[in-house]
Parts: structure tokens; C-alpha cells; sequence
């Protein structure tokens, strides 16, 4: 029935869609799998989003025969934001690009719940599939409204940074469709927190993310959107690929899989531990995952290793443990992640911050946010 409505409205849409002036395909059967990769490039990341779409077309040259499609919402400098296509042309034995929609430019809105909302109903109706992946490509900071840099300069982060506007991770969560993504890859910093995965467990099935920065290079996608056209998606393999590009490198590389169905029965055991939580003296000794501003403001501690200590009770740490085992399907590290040394004995793949050590700002965010009022309610 889901499958029956995907295809009514794919039909109208091609049938109305005319008067847009935009370039359409004749419609298809449902695809085995529908990839979207959410570009907003309008900031330092310029430049990089054209590196990364050359691999995608380096990828789909090599895999023409896959029954699966990709598309990328793009928003860089100097052009409208478009919904695209890459696909392989087996006579012209190249990679299109074909432009499926083109949207309003104005400032900030690729980081609206509108636009974001608009473009996932547009994805779908455009590419019908049976299964969906989508992968978010930006700058980001987690949860978090600003990360600071400096003792003045406290920019404002979240997911997303289209000239100076960017997008709350409760937006982002409001405006993703529930039960349509099987897995989302955060192609973003700092995606990788319990607070963020929290948000988005209604979401998708799986969450894949760093808690700490991402390298600039970010994915590999001549390497990867192949594996993502798998018959069945293999994440754990996916992410070995992207860990593998990075062993040696002067960045390192964190990486998480996180199944966002164990998310409430985790919560469930950290509000018993924080209902009696005993108060940490310091944080010193904390795997921490984000550079110190020149404040020496960490937001970014480890999750797994911060429940822990605070604990009071002993016996409510082996369910956590156990609980988190099942959360956190598959967990990577480079010993080092841009210059932070990071301990595989503590690190549990996901980051988690402390309320009360944040800026104002960011604690008064914080007692928004769905992972806080879970654990303390």
C-alpha cells in the first residue's frame, strides 16, 4: 500500500510538472534502492561538493548495470540549489548529470524544515524505491548551536551551514519522514552524539556517524556508492572501506553504527544511573572528542566512559554496558583523531556532552533536546 501512494504520486508530479521548466524522465518501475545525498556546499566546504560528485561519477561508471539511482540536492555558490541525477549512459559509456528540479535561491533555505521536507517528498516521487538511503553533507556541530573557535568567535553550527544560516537537529528531525530511510550517513561532524541519534531514532533504522570532526575528504564515494548499491547494504563493510582511506592519514578517522531501535531501552538504563548520578570532580581523564577553543571549552566527552563514572549504583552499569553493546553496532578509531589521542578502551563510538560545563546558549539548548528530558524525567 506505502508502495501503491509512492507511485500515485510520482505519477502526478511527472504529469504537472511541466510548466517548472525542469528536465523529467519518463517514469520508471520503483528502483531497488533510492539514494539521496543532502549537499549544501555554501560555505568552506566550496569546491569539496565537486570533488565528490566526480567520485560518484567515477563509482557509477564502474557499477552501470545497478537498478539503484542516486540523487543529490545541491546548494553551492553562484547557481540555484537542484535536485540531480547521476546516471550512467551506456551508449555515450558516461555519467549524466540530469536536472530533475530547480529550487528558490534565496539565503538560508536549504536549512529550512521546508526546503529539507520538500526535497525529501521530491526525492521520492521523482525516484521511487523500495528501500532509501540518505546521506547528509555539510558542515555540522551535533546538537549544538554554536562551537566555539575562540573566546569571540562562537559560530553557530548544528547540521548544515548555508552562508550564515544553519539548521537545529530538532528541525532536521521534524523534517525528515518517519519509516522511510533505512540508514542515514552523516557525512558531517560531530553527527555522531547520543543526543543526535536520540533525535533521529524515529527516523531511520540506522545511524552512521563520527563523534568527533570528519576529514574534510569526508567519504570515499568513488569507493562506497557501489556498496551502497548492494543488493543488501552492507554498513559494517561501507565503513571498514571509509576507515581503511584513512589509517595513516594525518586526520584519523572516528566512526559509528548506531541502531536507533535500541535507542529507548538505552535511555531507559541511563536514567536509572542519573537518577542517582554522583557529580565528577573534573574532566580530567574524559576522552573528550572536540579541539579545545582557545577558552578550553570541550563540549564532545565519550558517552560510554562519561555514564560509567558517574554511576553511583554499581549494579545499573552492567545493563548499560549491555544495552549500549546493542546500540552501537559496529565502532572504529584511528589512535589518533586531529591530534586527540583516542583511547580504544573508553571509546564507545558515541559522544554525549555535560550539562552544566556548556556555554549558556548551549545548555539552554540542551534542556530541550529529547535525550535530556528522557534521561532526567
Amino acid at each position: 500500500m506505502k508502495l501503491f501512494h509512492r507511485l500515485v504520486l510520482f505519477l502526478a508530479i511527472a504529469a504537472t510538472a511541466a510548466s517548472c521548466g525542469d528536465k523529467k524522465d519518463e517514469p520508471r518501475l520503483p528502483a531497488k534502492r533510492t539514494l539521496l545525498v543532502y549537499m549544501i556546499a555554501t560555505n568552506s566546504m566550496s569546491g569539496q561538493d565537486a570533488v565528490d560528485i566526480a567520485e560518484m561519477k567515477t563509482a557509477l561508471a564502474t557499477y552501470a548495470k545497478s537498478d539503484c539511482r542516486l540523487l543529490i540536492y545541491r546548494a553551492s555558490y553562484n547557481q540555484d540549489p537542484q535536485l540531480i541525477e547521476l546516471k550512467y549512459n551506456s551508449d555515450e559509456k558516461a555519467t549524466a548529470t540530469i536536472t530533475l528540479k530547480t529550487y528558490d535561491a534565496t539565503i538560508g533555505l536549504s536549512v529550512t524544515k521546508q526546503r529539507f521536507a520538500e526535497v525529501m517528498a521530491d526525492a521520492q516521487a521523482f525516484a521511487p524505491a523500495h528501500d532509501y538511503g540518505l546521506v547528509l553533507w555539510s558542515h555540522a556541530a551535533g546538537w549544538a548551536n554554536t562551537l566555539p573557535k575562540s573566546s569571540t568567535d562562537r559560530r553557530p553550527r548544528y547540521f548544515g551551514i548555508d552562508y550564515s544560516a544553519t539548521m537545529p537537529i530538532d528541525s532536521l528531525a521534524d523534517a525528515l519522514p518517519a519509516n522511510v530511510f533505512s540508514f542515514i550517513y552523516a557525512d558531517a561532524c560531530y553527527m555522531g552524539g547520543i543526543e543526535v541519534a536520540y533525535e533521529l531514532r524515529n527516523k531511520t533504522h540506522y545511524l552512521i556517524a563520527s563523534p568527533a570532526e570528519i576529514p574534510y575528504d569526508g567519504m570515499p564515494y568513488d569507493v562506497t556508492v557501489p556498496l551502497f548499491f548492494a543488493d543488501v547494504v552492507n554498513l559494517p563493510a561501507i565503513c571498514d572501506k571509509v576507515y581503511e582511506s584513512y589509517l595513516g592519514s594525518s586526520s584519523g578517522l572516528t566512526l559509528a553504527i548506531v541502531d536507533c531501535t535500541r535507542l529507548d531501552a538505552l535511555a531507559a538504563t541511563c536514567r536509572s544511573i542519573h537518577a542517582t548520578a554522583r557529580e565528577l570532580e573534573s574532566t580530567s581523564g574524559l576522552q573528550y572528542y572536540n579541539r579545545a577553543a582557545i577558552t578550553g571549552t570541550r563540549i564532545f566527552y565519550d558517552f560510554g566512559q562519561y555514564t560509567r563514572l558517574i554511576a553511583s549504583d554499581e549494579s545499573l552499569v552492567a545493563p548499560f554496558n549491555e544495552a549500549l553493546s546493542l546500540a552501537v553496532t559496529y565502532k572504529v578509531a584511528t589512535p589518533h583523531i586531529f591530534g586527540i589521542p583516542v583511547n580504544p578502551e573508553t571509546y564507545s563510538g558515541l559522544s554525549t556532552s555535560i550539562y552544566g560545563l556548556n556555554s549558556h546558549d548551549n545548555d539552554e539548548l540542551y534542556s530541550t533536546l529529547q535525550w535530556y528530558r528522557a534521561i532526567n524525567n
